[in-house]
């Protein structure tokens, strides 16, 4: 059997059921993307390379501990460097928000910070 996996889980799942052979489409496709996007910015194409054979290392250890152990295994292999996103304007406003009906007139002032 050869199968397309659409996530991780699937493919331990398919791996599990002892397929010939499966591919991550979505690790995949992100790898190539990932690469493309680094070229792009001017990346040394050499260091592109070192990057996605690294985060396939890691990635595959990852896998093969997770296969022994279940899918919460591994997470040493991730890279620690997504906290809690805070979201911020992209720019600051040009000028003070206006209300438009009285609902919004009472959020806005709410949020309107104080003196």
């Amino acid at each position: 059997v050869l199968a397309r996996a659409f996530d991780r889980g699937t493919a331990l799942q398919l791996i599990r059921a002892d397929v010939d052979f499966q591919i991550r489409e979505t690790f995949e496709s992100a790898l190539v993307f990932g690469g493309s996007t680094l070229e792009a910015l001017g990346v040394d194409p050499e260091e592109v390379a070192e990057v996605i054979e690294d985060v396939r290392h890691r990635d595959a250890a990852r896998f093969e501990l997770q296969l022994a152990e279940g899918v919460r295994a591994g997470a040493r292999f991730l890279k620690g460097n997504i906290g809690t996103p805070i979201p911020t304007p992209l720019s600051q406003p040009r000028r003070t928000g206006q209300a438009l009906n009285e609902e919004t007139a009472g959020v806005l002032h709410k949020s309107e910070p104080a003196d």
